[in-house]
Formats: C-alpha cells, structure tokens, sequence
C-alpha cells in the first residue's frame, strides 16, 4: 500500500533515497490504498483497494473513472481517444460498458454491457444496457434505451429510450427515438423513423420517410421510400411501393411494382405489376406487367404476364392468363379466361385463346362462340339432318361406381363406391361410342361436328350442344314433308 504526492524535498541524501522509493512505490503500485490519494494530477492512476476498482483520474484531474475490477479484470467504464470522461462520480454500479472515441459512453451511471466505439458513440447513456455503437454519433441520444445496435455514422442517432433496433449504415434510424424492434440496413433507410415499431427495411433509403408506420418491410432501392403512417406493408424490389404514404396492408413484390400507390388493400407480384396505380383499391396482380395502367379501379385480379394492362379505371374485373384483357379501359364486371383474350362485354365471362372464344352472359344457361360471316369461308348449306338424327338412340342412365369402371380410365378408383361424377341420379343423354358409329356412317357430317370427342386415357365424350345445327336441319326437313302433305 503506498501513496506519494510525487513531490522530492530538499534534503540529505538518505532521506531523499528515501523519499525517492516511496515515490516509485507509488507508482508501481498504482497508489494502492482503500481510500483516495491526497494528491491528484491528470491521468494518474489508482488501486482502490476498497472498492476493488483500478481508476484513472480524468484529463481535467476533476473525477476518477472505473477501469476494472481488480479481482476479475472485468472492464468497467468507457475510455475515450483524446481524454478520459469525467462519469465515475456518477457511475455507482456499471459494469463491462468498453468505449473508444471522444467522449463514447462517457454518461454512463448504472448501465452494463455498453460498448460503444467512434467519437460521441453513445455519449448519452446513463442506464441503457447491452448497446453496441460502432461509428461517430452512432446511438448520441441514447439514454435508457437497451439491446440496440448501430453500425454507422449517425445510425441511431436520436434514440433516446427505444429498445432491441438495429441499424447499419449511415444515418440509418436516424430519428427513431422511442420506436422498437426496427431493423435497417442500407444508408438513410428509415431515417425519419420516431415510434414505429416492427419495421424492417433493407436498402439505400427503404423506409426512409416512416414516422409512425409500423410492421412494414421494405428491401431495394428506395422501396416504400414515401411511407410515413402506413402500417404492415411489404415491398420487395427497386422502387415497390415507392410512393405510398399512410396505405396500409399493401403487397409489392417486383421492380417498381404499385409504384405510384397511396391506396389499401393491394397486391402486386411481378415487375411493374400494378405500375400506375394511384387509390385504386382491393386489386390484385400476379405475373409482370399485370394491371399496369390500371389508376383508380377497384377489386381486379390478374394473374399472368400483361393480364389486365388495358384497364385503367374499370372495376370488378378478373383477368387468368397471360394478356387476357377486357373489352375497354374502363369496362366493369369481365371475367376473362386465355391467352390474349380480350372480354366480350360487362357481366360477361369470356374464355378462349386469342382471337378463338366462347363466352356466358351473367345469368345466361348458353354460351355464345365465333360465329360471323366475316371469319367464315366456303359457307355451304349443310345436309346433315333427319337420317343422321334417326339413328342416335336418346338414353337414360346412371354412373357407375368408380371401383367397377376399367382400370386404365381416369375415373377408376379402387373399391370406391362413389358414382363417377358424384351423381347418382338417372339421366338422360348419349352414349359415345353410338354417337361415333351414327358420325361415321354419315359422309355428310363435316369433319369439324365437334360432337364426339376422345382423350388421352381413351374416356370418349359427347357435346350435345353441337347436334343443333343437325336437329335445325331435321326440323325443316320434317316441316318440308308436313308442308308437303298439307298441300297434297
């Protein structure tokens, strides 16, 4: 135990030998004693054997700061670059906080586990716990706050008590103050978060407008770069959701997909998927360039690349394949099914491929097809009438079980007593393969009849649909007779 106050006497030899081994005492054993020296000089260090501390008088020689305890070696207090912080007046129970840089962790009282590295990191703290600032100004306002990392120049800057965020790159969070549970990483994204809590944004300035907006997810290049209070959003892809600023519940998956969007409710998966929307609500997209120029319509789906990318302000419209459109920019009410297949109207459901369509009017029970004389040629009156028509045999029946049908149809099933097309009813109807014999033993039945059909497990199938033209003929031949008998 030894003290000094490093000043040598005049006097005889012996006693200044003397006071010369007390003075280097001192010095190697850091002043070791329970209570403080009598003398203090900057930087001076002391064993407080008391308190089991190893201290270090601060450059203005006005306050001790902790380093270590001596038992353990467990560090206790930041250091900074160009002096020692003058905190262990206030510091009573701190434990494990590291700081390196001008004035880092330099307000620490009761908080433990701080590690805060760059000029200002930090500087704040009083009992914040387990925070990690690396970067000038990183985490400068943080007081009470808790489990926070900042990585970054400015990143945090302004938190004061907001817990468990994190934020990589410069002036990421930048405003965030009480918000919780944030992650950002990219420069500037979401900077002007205060208490939105739950965001994460990832990307050069994702986010970067949020204030409030809570449990949105933001990666590529400024995407929801707008956003201010809109809450549970996600967008994935440069520029996605880019505009929107209180919308909420919003899907943008796609470069620049909803990117003009300020509205609710919307979906959009694939590049430029819903691009110009502006308050068109409930919308939904799928496959690039979906609902492109759609602005304000609402409740629309697309599914398939460019479907829907004529509609700019219709509404109630549905859209399954790969450019199927409806009639007109602002048609309502489409329901269009195929490849390139433009709707035939409101409340009308269209399908086909291309230019080749059939479509149902809403309610209607009969589908309408192609049928003008424009895309016709070699018009030629038919003759197939009332032989052809005497020789199908009009039957009723019922479905067999699918355990009792052969075993290489598709309908087949295993001991199952189900009927085929769950309908166990008596019917009416064809029998296919008697359609087919009644076809090719008349010439006059064009090759195009598409009344019998056979797939590729070999199940043949009748459409009675297309014995109108064969039953029209009948009628007139039988009218013709009656006409004739009448007149005899």
């Amino acid at each position: 135990m030894a003290e000094h106050d490093y000043v040598i006497a005049n006097q005889n030899g012996a006693n200044t030998r003397s006071d010369l081994n007390n003075a280097l005492a001192a010095i190697v054993s850091n002043n070791s004693k329970a209570t403080e020296p009598t003398t203090t000089y900057a930087y001076m260090w002391w064993a407080d054997t008391g308190n089991d501390l190893l201290k270090q008088r601060n450059g203005a020689d006005s306050a001790w700061i902790s380093i270590l305890t001596l038992s353990t070696g467990t560090p206790s207090v930041a250091t900074g670059a160009s002096e020692l912080g003058d905190l262990s007046d206030a510091n009573t129970t701190a434990t494990s906080n590291l700081g390196l840089g001008t004035g880092a962790v330099d307000s620490i009282t009761t908080g433990d586990y701080n590690v805060g590295v760059g000029d200002s990191a930090l500087t704040a703290c009083t009992e914040g716990i387990r925070n990690t600032a690396n970067g000038a100004y990183a985490l400068f306002s943080n007081t009470t706050g808790s489990y926070n990392t900042a990585s970054g120049m400015h990143a945090l800057y302004s938190n004061t008590t907001g817990y468990s965020n994190t934020a990589n790159g410069m002036q990421a969070l930048y405003s965030n103050t009480t918000g919780n549970y944030n992650t950002a990483v990219g420069l500037q994204s979401l900077y002007s978060n205060t208490s939105g809590d739950y965001n994460v944004a990832i990307g050069k300035e994702v986010l970067r407008n949020n204030t409030t907006g809570a449990n949105n997810t933001g990666t590529g290049y400024r995407a929801l770069y707008s956003n201010t209070t809109g809450p549970q959003n996600t967008a994935v892809g440069y520029l996605s959701l880019t505009s929107n600023t209180s919308g909420g519940y919003c899907t943008a998956f796609g470069a620049e997909a909803l990117k003009v969007s300020t509205s609710s409710h919307n979906t959009a998966l694939g590049r430029w998927s819903l691009y110009s929307q502006t308050t068109g609500a409930q919308n939904c997209g799928t496959g690039n360039q979906t609902l492109q120029v759609l602005t304000t319509g609402i409740f629309n789906a697309a599914f398939g690349n460019a479907a829907g990318d004529t509609t700019t302000t219709g509404s109630y419209n549905t859209f399954l394949g790969a450019g199927a459109t409806g009639s007109a920019a602002a048609a309502n009410y489409n329901n269009v099914i195929g490849y390139n297949v433009v709707g035939a109207g409101a409340y009308n459901t269209t399908v086909g491929i291309a230019g080749n369509k059939s479509w149902l009017a809403q309610g209607a029970t009969s589908w309408s097809g192609t049928s003008d004389s424009r895309l016709k040629d070699n018009i030629i009156t038919s003759t197939a009438g009332l032989s052809f028509i005497n020789e199908l045999r009009p039957v009723t029946f019922e479905w067999k079980a699918k355990g009792d049908v052969p075993i290489d149809l598709d309908q087949y099933k295993e001991n199952s007593t189900e009927r085929v097309n769950g309908n166990d009813k008596v019917n009416h109807g064809f029998i296919a393969q008697e359609v087919k014999a009644a076809i090719d033993a008349h010439p006059e039945i064009a090759s195009g009849h598409g009344m019998w059909t056979e797939l590729s497990d070999g199940t043949q199938g009748v459409a009675q649909g297309n014995l109108v033209p064969m039953l029209v003929k009948a009628i007139q031949e039988l009218s013709a007779k009656v006409e004739a008998l009448e007149n005899a």
